[in-house]
This record gives C-alpha cells, sequence and structure tokens, in this order.
C-alpha cells in the first residue's frame, strides 16, 4: 500500500525531518485530493495555499502547503467524521474483523470490527446474514462485510 512518503515530494524525507508530519510518513494512504490526483475536494485545514493533501489511516490529513510568502509546510489536521463519511464513498476498504466467539444465545458469532479510516474497534449486533453493510460508529464510513470470509 502506498505511504505518505510515496505521495509527498523527496523534499520532504530530506527538509522536514522536524515536523509532525514526518512521524506519520509510514502511515498508510487512504485516498489523495487535488491537482496530481483524479480527486478534487478541498483541503478541510485553515491554510489557504493546499493544493494536495491525502487522507491517512487513523483519519488525519496531511497538507502540501505552497505558501508563496512562508515556503512549503505540511500541516496535519484531524479530519471531522462528517467529511470522512463524504470523501470515502468509493474507498471500498475492507473493515477488519475478529472473531469473539459464540454469541450469548449461542446462535450466531461475535465479532469486533475496527474501521480502515479512523481506527475505532467495535462490536457489531450479531446477525444470521453472510454479508450485512455496516457503518462505523465514529466517523460513519460504511463498507459490506462478508463474515463468512
Amino acid at each position: 500500500m502506498k505511504t505518505l512518503q510515496d505521495s509527498l515530494p523527496s523534499e520532504f524525507l530530506e527538509e522536514y525531518r522536524d515536523t509532525p508530519a514526518y512521524k506519520l510518513k509510514d502511515a498508510v494512504v487512504l485516498k489523495e485530493f487535488g491537482s496530481f490526483s483524479e480527486h478534487q475536494v478541498r483541503w478541510p485545514g485553515p491554510q489557504k495555499n493546499v493544493f494536495f493533501w491525502v487522507l491517512i489511516e487513523g483519519g488525519k490529513g496531511i497538507g502540501w502547503n505552497e505558501n508563496p510568502a512562508t515556503g512549503w509546510s505540511f500541516p496535519v489536521i484531524k479530519v471531522k467524521p462528517e467529511w470522512i463519511a463524504a470523501i470515502t464513498e468509493d474507498l471500498k476498504l475492507p473493515f477488519k474483523k475478529r472473531l469473539l466467539g459464540a454469541s450469548p444465545d449461542g446462535r450466531t458469532n461475535s465479532w469486533e470490527l475496527t474501521c480502515p479510516v479512523c481506527s475505532k474497534p467495535w462490536k457489531p449486533q450479531t446477525t444470521m446474514l453472510s454479508m450485512v453493510r455496516e457503518t462505523c460508529p465514529k466517523c460513519s464510513y460504511c463498507a459490506v462485510v462478508d463474515y463468512n470470509s
């Protein structure tokens, strides 16, 4: 999978080692936005000169701020859950699932799901269905979960 350091210019690794963004250089990029990508979504942060940014795992956004007065910077923001829900509709990333064992009534299994966008773990309602559309309770990311795979 593509990481943050793969998405940003080579100067990022050489000249910006003391920034909060650099500490996230190995984070998995969920989606790229801006002039170099097929997705054109406005930067949700306060900076005015971000023309390219990425959404990384954990629900953070990293921007490439090209400020003509101060030079480059790489701001890190926590992306609001409603933004994540709106911009990740087509990601098709699977929830990570973990079998917890039989449900209390013994008729189904209990599971723990972890959201690929915001990393929130939760226990979904048990079901007899093998495929269910689940929604993250924290960031509202939706995906179909195949409980038989």
